[in-house]
């Protein structure tokens, strides 16, 4: 949601306290109007330290410190100008807002409502009041607050955009979508979809995911149904999410049935920490050999993340996957962080890197024919011809990528995002399979690995267009090229928000 502040307030608040506003403080304040926050904060910071206890200095350089994004210096020094006003309304409130904008709504919540005791119809208060409950999820109360506002207020402009992402974010929707993907394994899959979902409390968004894969291998067809619905908790004063969901899905080519789930419990810190943990039962559908079986995924992940599309981003993941039908365990560990973004006319451009590690308990990489098989033709030069089964077995593969990040947005109806992830140093352990003997002269298969570098690559382009402010159809495409496959994957999805409101 858009900050819903404005410079001028603290400007008047500070020019209203007597006497002559130093060079410094001036300075500073035409550098704010002018979006320039680092010489704004250089330039009050250096008065600040010469006027050690100013209060016009101080709450302006708490101010200028957030713009700067120096969040915690900011807070610190929000709390020292209360300290030598704490009677000062219009100081409670500009710190309320910055307290809303980084995240620390249990301590921005007392502030407002002191406040609004002070001045109960301040439009500044109210909406900024509404920007807390709408980030804690209580869509009613924040359109409550909303109501307050009067419709001859100055900065009424304001309600509109608010009261559209809030009735969005309320509104019961459905998707409809499919997808299809095909790679050189070879295999081909059809994903045809349809997901709906209601918030109707911070305890309560249901949703409900119904999907059918179809999968096609060796002149074959493999029809799956899959459904799962679930609930997310918003639990306010500690800023944690709880999404729990629970399905019933049964395997392609089979008549066997099974259950699927997943708990993620988030909680967010000031401003955009994320710390992550997630636990799943989810089905294995990426091999042809895995088509069908019946292979079962017990996933767990956790992971640390901030998330900033002005600034800095970045994250860390621990992942854990294990398979019930043979108990083996695959590890992974990744990371990546992208720099702020680069802008210009309406193009929008960042940069990164990347960087994976994943391996495996027991690799399951296996020959395609039997024994028997292979020794009435054997050729030794041919070598022997393997598969993973059913699922990818990876051993010590190491992955370091540079990452390209692209927004084009021409216009309220379209946008366009590219993300490319190249790995530029990649290494990975390369099983093979040989003929042995043992001890008693018995031959076998045998494995054996060989370091090998190769050059992996995905791509996603997604390209969105939004007919009308509560529809949006966006189409996607997928590139993927491991070591072990090709992959291209396209799909299609229209989401409606069944509201008829228009704001105010």
């Amino acid at each position: 949601m858009k900050q819903y502040i404005y410079i001028t307030m603290v400007m008047f608040s500070l020019n209203s306290f007597g006497g002559e506003i130093p060079d410094s403080l001036t300075m500073t304040r035409e550098f704010l109007k002018e979006g320039n926050y680092k010489k704004a904060y250089h330039t009050i910071g250096q008065y600040f330290h010469d006027h050690p206890g100013d209060f016009n200095a101080t709450w302006l350089y708490a101010y200028t410190s957030y713009y700067a994004r120096h969040f915690s210096k900011s807070m610190h020094l929000y709390e020292e100008a209360t300290g030598i006003s704490p009677g000062n309304y219009y100081l409670k409130l500009d710190y309320a807002r910055t307290l809303v904008n980084i995240g620390d709504y249990n301590k921005a919540l007392p502030l407002l409502r002191t406040y609004l005791d002070f001045e109960p119809k301040n439009t500044t208060a109210l909406l900024n009041l509404a920007n807390l409950r709408y980030r804690q999820a209580d869509y009613r109360k924040a359109l409550s607050t909303l109501d307050k506002i009067s419709i001859n207020a100055d900065d009424y402009g304001y309600v509109a955009p608010m009261l559209k992402e809030i009735e969005l974010a309320k509104a019961p929707w459905i998707s409809m979508g499919m997808g299809y993907t095909s790679d050189d394994q070879p295999m081909q899959g059809y994903f045809p979809e349809i997901k709906a979902g209601w918030s109707l409390h911070p305890l309560a968004t249901v949703s409900l995911d119904l999907r059918s894969p179809v999968f096609r291998k060796n002149g074959q067809t493999f029809y799956g149904l899959w459904g799962e619905a679930g609930n997310k908790f918003y639990f306010a004063r500690p800023s944690l999410s709880l999404d729990i969901s629970l399905g019933v899905l049964k395997f392609p080519g089979r008549n066997t049935f099974t259950m699927t789930g997943s708990v993620k419990l988030t909680k967010t810190f000031i401003r955009n920490l994320e710390i992550k943990l997630l636990g799943e039962r989810v089905p294995y559908f990426s091999t042809t050999s895995s088509i069908d079986s019946s292979v079962i995924e017990h996933h767990a992940a956790l992971s640390i993340g901030w998330k900033d599309m002005n600034s800095w981003n970045g994250s860390m993941t621990a992942e854990a996957r294990r398979y019930p039908i043979d108990s083996n365990t695959v590890i992974s560990l990744n990371g990546w962080v992208m720099s702020p973004p680069a802008r210009f006319s309406v193009f929008e451009l960042r940069f990164g890197l990347g960087y994976s590690y994943c391996t495996s308990g027991e690799n399951n990489f296996v020959p395609e024919k039997s024994l028997a098989a292979i020794l009435q033709d054997y050729d030794p030069d041919a070598g022997i011809k393997g598969i993973y089964n059913p699922y990818f077995t990876p051993k010590k593969q190491n992955v370091g990528s540079v990452i390209i990040a692209v927004s084009i947005h021409p216009g309220k109806l379209f946008d366009i995002n590219l993300n490319a992830n190249l790995g530029v140093y990649s290494i990975v352990m390369v099983p093979f399979l040989y003929l042995d003997k043992n001890s008693s002269e018995d031959i076998f298969i045998n494995k054996g690995f060989v370091s090998e570098n190769y050059f992996p690559a995905t791509a996603d382009l997604s390209v969105g267009f939004k007919p009308a402010w509560n529809i949006r159809l966006q189409a996607d495409y997928h590139f993927s090229s491991t070591y072990y496959y090709i992959n291209n994957y396209a799909g299609l999805t229209l989401k409606i928000n069944l509201t008829h409101a228009k704001g105010k």
